[in-house]
């Protein structure tokens, strides 16, 4: 949510919104892109999953920190791509498990 929250902040003038989910290989992948919202500096990429580090007005800088906790937590990766003119996305990969026998899925 966390994710969706700051991708939505990005794009004050409006924009798209992308969230899709695959399963490359024997990880699950969640793709989020704003293609319309802003660039990320690299600088700022740098320090982003850092704790107390926001860009916003309001805020405390600990919502990325947190995701990031969690994905790590679950033995995943994030990876965050920022261009002009193409936005930012951002990939959360996760390790995939697999259903319970007899579990619908």
């Amino acid at each position: 949510m966390n994710l969706v929250g700051n991708a939505v902040d990005a794009m004050p003038n409006g924009g798209t919104l992308t969230v899709s989910r695959g399963t490359p290989g024997r990880r699950e992948v969640l793709r989020g892109g704003a293609g319309h919202g802003r660039r990320i500096p690299a600088a700022d990429r740098e320090k982003m999953f850092e704790p107390y580090f926001t860009t916003k007005a309001s805020g405390l800088g600990l919502g990325l920190v947190l995701t990031k906790k969690i994905v790590d937590a679950h033995g995943g990766e994030i990876a965050v791509e920022s261009a002009p003119g193409k936005g930012t996305r951002i990939e959360v990969a996760l390790p995939a498990v697999p259903s319970a026998k007899g579990a619908p899925g």
